[in-house]
């Protein structure tokens, strides 16, 4: 409502003496927001001893203005929240003072952040709504504090790759199925995985595999992200192969026992730098009879190997079982010669030490080895089979 005000009031088509008199009780303006050239709707009455001798035509309104009441803010504080990707903020009115206030008048205070990102002490700007904010100039209290604490995302879901053993703690890494959870939709955050490798270079099942991964992305000081720093995978033994190789040789004895070397035995498929032995040498030659070529065969076993330095025989596949190959050789054998006799032993020691004090060939040197080796059943070797070469002294074969 408004007071009316009639001082200026004129009746317009009044008889000059007669007894006519406006009153005007009240003016209402249409609602009660403010503004400028509202409508006052006007309550007027009329009296006087000639009334009855007039037709009144009423001003039944006027305008007037409603200016915005003046209202102080103070106590307003901003809630500190985890980022969700917008500006918006809460705040807590629980200290909040609004001087001014019209009692049943809706009066909303809300704020905003500068910006979405994360940070401490972060200007939160105040605004005011509700119905009847036209109907105020607010003034005191336009800012708060607050802040905005990262995101938690989590990645999961890289799997790494089982690998036959190779001597390496290097592992596959795989993204196909991996995600990072939490991210606010449209916000730029993304990963990386550089690498992965095993805790340990040995064979094994569900072995740790460590994860090396990145991060990137504008939206990255946004979140704290809880990584996947491990997973697990496993490392198979590294299959062997064994061949037998070289010559395995023997006088006939009129069986077929075999006695095989170490060098005797390739393998391969051994990681470099690490070393793998056999040391099996019990082996059979398939028949008893003279001849090369002819195959030799052995049965090895888990404990018929050998590591070497910085090697572990469980990092390997060994092979087990029959083995065979065309290497056995059995050689006519050599007749018994007998022991010399004190006699010819010294003059094949004279002869010897006669040669090799000579530095040249000497055809007269050579008929006297000859002649001292030439008796005793030839227990020594053809003494005429020595030669002197580039000053030294080529023995022959026994």
């Amino acid at each position: 409502s408004t007071a009316a005000n009639s001082s200026a009031a004129v009746l317009s088509g009044l008889v000059a003496g007669d007894d006519l008199t406006v009153h005007s009780f009240a003016g209402i303006f249409t609602d009660k927001n403010a503004g400028t050239g509202k409508t006052v709707l006007l309550l007027n009455g009329y009296s006087g001893m000639d009334l009855g001798n007039y037709t009144v035509a009423d001003q039944a309104t006027t305008t007037a203005s409603i200016t915005p009441k003046t209202l102080t803010v103070s106590g307003l504080s901003a809630n500190n929240k985890v980022y969700d990707g917008t500006t918006a903020a809460t705040l807590s009115t629980a200290g909040a003072v609004f001087s001014g206030l019209v009692a049943g008048d809706d009066i909303v205070a809300s704020g905003s952040f500068a910006d979405k990102n994360a940070g401490s002490g972060k200007t939160v700007t105040l605004a005011f709504g509700g119905a009847d904010a036209g109907n105020y100039a607010v003034g005191g209290q336009t800012t708060a504090t607050a802040g905005i604490s990262p995101k938690t995302v989590t990645l999961s879901g890289i799997t790494a790759s089982d690998k036959v053993y190779d001597g390496t703690l290097n592992a596959s890494v795989n993204t196909g199925a991996a995600a990072l959870s939490g991210i606010v939709a449209g916000d730029d955050l993304s990963f990386t995985a550089f690498g992965g490798s095993f805790a340990d270079k040995n064979a094994g099942t569900g072995k740790t595999v460590n994860l090396l991964n990145g991060y990137s992305g504008l939206d990255l000081g946004n979140y704290a992200i809880v990584d996947q720093a491990t997973t697990s995978a496993s490392i198979t033994p590294r299959p062997l192969t064994v061949a037998l190789t070289g010559t395995v040789s023997k006088p006939a004895d009129g069986t077929t026992a075999a006695t095989l070397a170490t060098a005797n035995y390739a393998l391969a498929n051994v990681v470099a730098g690490e070393s793998v032995y056999v040391h099996q040498t019990a082996g059979s030659y398939d028949d008893p009879t003279l001849g090369a070529g002819k195959t030799v065969s052995t049965t090895l076993a888990i404990g018929d190997y050998a590591a070497g330095t910085g090697t572990r025989l469980a990092n390997y596949q060994l092979v087990t079982g029959p083995v065979s190959a065309a290497v056995g050789e059995i050689l006519a054998p050599q007749p018994d010669r007998g022991a010399p006799s004190t006699a010819e032993t010294g003059a094949y020691t004279g002869a010897l030490a006669a040669a090799i004090s000579n530095a040249t060939a000497n055809p007269a040197l050579i008929a006297a080895l000859s002649a001292a080796s030439s008796g005793a059943g030839g227990q020594r070797p053809p003494l005429a089979a020595l030669h002197i070469i580039d000053g030294g002294l080529r023995l022959p074969q026994e």
